[in-house]
């Protein structure tokens, strides 16, 4: 895997063209695809293509989570990106951040000083030290 030329501007639209969209688990918009789709923007490769259409709801993502032998969504990431320092994350990288869901915590896109992430009402922004685990986009 690697980025794309253009990985930026490919980046951007995919982030904008999410912008309103609300978190729904059964149309397919939630925090893991929303960061998929934008690694598949900058590097042309889908990290999410086993998991899309599998489920629709928070419960049949997790049952499809530890199906897979996953504990949560960081360790589903893991398997695929490797792991850095927070610190050491670059605007693209993908960023964890906990809460208390079932999931461990929410996936977003690192945009610089913050992160993106998709909220109820669509994307926002949170500020990058909430990030507990950062995945190197290669």
């Amino acid at each position: 895997m690697k980025r794309l030329k253009d990985w930026r501007h490919r980046l951007h639209t995919a982030i904008e063209e999410r912008r309103r969209q609300p978190f729904d688990f059964a149309s397919g918009v939630d925090c893991a695809l929303m960061a998929a789709d934008c690694v598949l923007a900058m590097t042309g490769e889908d990290l999410a293509e086993p998991f899309r259409g599998r489920y629709s709801t928070e419960v049949g993502a997790m049952r499809v989570i530890r199906n897979e032998g996953f504990a949560d969504l960081a360790d589903l990431v893991a398997a695929r990106l490797d792991e850095i320092d927070p610190v050491r994350a670059c605007v693209g990288d993908v960023a964890f951040i906990p809460d208390d869901s079932c999931f461990g915590g929410a996936l977003g896109i690192v945009i610089g000083e913050q992160v993106a992430v998709l909220h109820i009402d669509g994307i926002g922004v949170v500020d990058r030290t909430q990030m507990s685990k950062a995945f190197r986009v290669p």
